[in-house]
Order: structure tokens, then C-alpha cells, then sequence
């Protein structure tokens, strides 16, 4: 006890600071570009100014790749790890590739400059929510946007992507001239689908619930998991979040990013033989349950407030991972149709699920 107090003594609580409107591009790049170019391409940057050695996420807005504003998810925030939030062109003034051109700018910047500001450059992931995510994912799966800066996709430490279209996105599509029905998948080059690769960094697959997500957003990136996994990449996660919209997941999500770049970034551990701890048969079949029933007084009894949140969504994400026994997180079956009510019952607007999804 007394030394934990001696430790906390020493480790004041983190001061967090906002760098606004910073352009990506070089100067040079810029001298060559358009006034749109100039004005959209910038980022912003909150990170903990008096810590070194922090984590990075690299957070992109959705709109479909046609609208949007740069925005850092408020669970993201006040949790040591900085967040660089960039915006990027759109169509229609934006045309293909730029998106990618952007996006690729964006990190290429972060990998430059975070050490200046205090971070690791060695802790650096990639996020983002629909549209936002499509591009965290083709950045941080195909190599060629990250090349013409010196930089290889590898050296992400995770990709994250919230609700992210996996094969080729619908405003791509159109802009290559594909003239079909909006949801007949495309997979080529411009699909994170398209560049499955077991050597990829850790990722990590987030989505709503299936029966109001975006049509097929689920369904996409439960195969990009498994596809990853059958290609012999061993750090995949996919997470179904039961009682989330394609709105909702979006501040819904960043919880579970977080987890994410926490573990990752956590000093290394002895290997275990199981991320999860084994445990008894019986044990195993009966605790998610039990779990369940106490989050489930808690609610009834008025005790879940906002500051629960956060211990609720462990404790839901724990049972139903032990629940469904999925190696890849996957929150789906008997565990989802439990999540539903109890996501709901948090009462949280980052569980809301009121907000029509109007954009991918």
C-alpha cells in the first residue's frame, strides 16, 4: 500500500493539450496543390503534455467520403493516449485517389512529428468510423499509400476501424464509374478485403448490431476476420456490438479501441498459453450468466449510472466472449441476443441507438 502510494505521488495526473488546424502536407506538396487541398488537409493533435512514451491513434471522420468534420470520440480522451484527428478532401471536389493520398499524408505526419510532442513513434494506430474507417483500413493494409513517404504500413501497432465499409466503397465506386446497385460488393484494389494479408499489424473489427447497422456492414467485416485468420494472421478481433446503430457504434466503438491499444501497448508479458484464463468446465458455462444477472440487478436497482459505463461494457464484452468461445471476440449468438437489452439499459447516449445511419 505504501509503496503504491509513493507511485501515485510521483505520477501527477496528466495535463492534456490541443494543437488546432496543423497542415499535413509538406510545404512543398502544398506549393503544388489547390486552395482545397491547402484548407481541408489539416489535423488537429490532444495528447498529454507532461507524459512521454504514449500510444497514438490516428482518428478519421466518416460522411460517406462525401461530408464529415474532423472530431476525437470523447472515450478516446483523458486516457494517456493522443489522438491526431485529420480531415481529408471529399468528393465531389475530391477525386480518387486523393482519400487515400490524404490519409496516408495524415499518418506519414504523425510518424514524423509525435516523438516531438512526446509520444512513441513505435505506438501508432490507425481509426476511424465509416468512411473514416474504410481509410484507417486501407492505409493500414496496403502498403502503396504509406511508400512515396518512406514509411511501410508495418509499422502501424494496430488498425482499428469502427463500422467500416470493407470492400469497395460505394463513393469509389462511382467515381470508377460503376453505374450498379449501391450494395453489390465490389472487391479490388480499393478494397481492404482486396489486401488480406497474414503479415498485417494487429487489427482490430468493430461494428453496430446487425439488425440496424448499415446493410452488409456486419457481414463484411466478419469475413474480412475470418479471412485473416484462415490466411494465418494471429491477432484479429471482431466485435459485434448488440444495441448499437451505425451512429451509435461510433462513440460505442472507441471504448473497445481503447482496450485495444492499451493491451497493446502494455509493457510485454510472460506468454500464456490463452489471452483468456482457463478455467473449469462448469465455471465456464455458468459464469457469463451469473455475470449478466448481476449486471442486470445493478440496472434495475438505479445503480448504473454514466460513470458505470465503462465497467459494464468489460464485464458484457468478458461474458460474451466466454459465452460464444470465438478466438476472434466475435459478439454473436445466444451472447448477442443477451447484449441487446443490456446495452440499451446503460443509458449512456454513446449506447444510444436513435440516430438513423445515413452515411457509410
Amino acid at each position: 500500500m505504501l509503496a503504491c502510494r509513493a507511485f501515485c505521488a510521483e505520477q501527477p495526473a496528466a495535463v492534456y493539450q490541443t494543437r488546432t488546424d496543423l497542415p499535413y502536407y509538406t510545404d512543398e506538396a502544398l506549393a503544388k496543390g489547390d486552395d482545397y487541398q491547402r484548407g481541408q488537409c489539416r489535423l488537429d493533435v490532444y495528447y498529454p503534455s507532461n507524459r512521454t512514451g504514449f500510444p497514438t491513434v490516428i482518428w478519421f471522420h466518416g460522411g460517406g467520403l462525401t461530408g464529415g468534420r474532423r472530431n476525437m470520440p470523447a472515450g478516446l480522451k483523458n486516457q494517456g493516449i493522443a489522438i491526431v484527428s485529420a480531415s481529408y478532401r471529399l468528393s465531389p471536389r475530391g477525386k480518387l485517389p486523393c482519400f487515400f493520398e490524404d490519409a496516408a499524408a495524415a499518418a506519414a505526419w504523425t510518424f514524423k512529428n509525435i516523438a516531438a510532442l512526446g509520444g512513441d513513434p513505435g505506438k501508432i494506430f490507425i481509426s476511424g468510423h465509416s468512411a473514416g474507417g474504410y481509410l484507417a483500413a486501407m492505409i493500414g493494409m496496403d502498403a502503396r499509400w504509406l511508400k512515396p513517404h518512406g514509411l511501410s504500413n508495418r509499422r502501424f501497432a494496430g488498425i482499428a476501424p469502427v463500422s467500416a465499409q470493407m470492400t469497395t466503397h460505394f463513393e469509389v465506386k462511382k467515381q470508377l464509374g460503376d453505374t450498379g446497385a449501391q450494395y453489390r460488393p465490389l472487391i479490388d484494389e480499393y478494397a481492404p478485403l482486396y489486401h488480406a494479408a497474414k503479415n498485417l499489424p494487429p487489427v482490430c473489427l468493430i461494428t453496430g448490431d446487425r439488425r440496424i447497422e448499415f446493410k452488409s456492414r456486419v457481414e463484411e467485416n466478419a469475413l474480412l476476420a475470418v479471412s485473416l485468420q484462415n490466411l494465418g494472421h494471429g491477432q484479429v478481433e471482431f466485435y459485434e456490438m448488440g444495441g448499437l446503430d451505425h451512429a451509435g457504434v461510433s462513440e460505442g466503438g472507441a471504448l473497445l479501441v481503447r482496450k485495444f491499444i492499451k493491451r497493446l501497448s502494455a509493457p510485454a508479458k510472460p506468454a500464456a498459453s490463452s489471452r483468456l484464463a482457463p478455467a473449469p468446465a462448469s465455471e465456464t458455462a455458468r459464469s457469463p450468466w451469473r455475470s449478466l444477472r448481476k449486471l442486470r440487478g445493478l440496472i434495475g436497482t438505479g445503480l448504473a449510472q454514466p460513470k458505470m459505463n465503462e465497467a459494464l461494457v468489460r464485464l458484457l464484452v468478458m461474458a460474451v466472449r466466454i459465452n460464444t468461445k470465438s478466438p476472434s471476440g466475435s459478439m454473436c449468438g445466444s451472447g448477442l441476443m443477451v447484449m441487446r437489452p443490456l446495452w440499451r439499459a446503460v443509458g449512456s447516449p454513446a449506447f444510444s441507438a436513435t440516430q438513423p445511419c445515413a452515411t457509410s
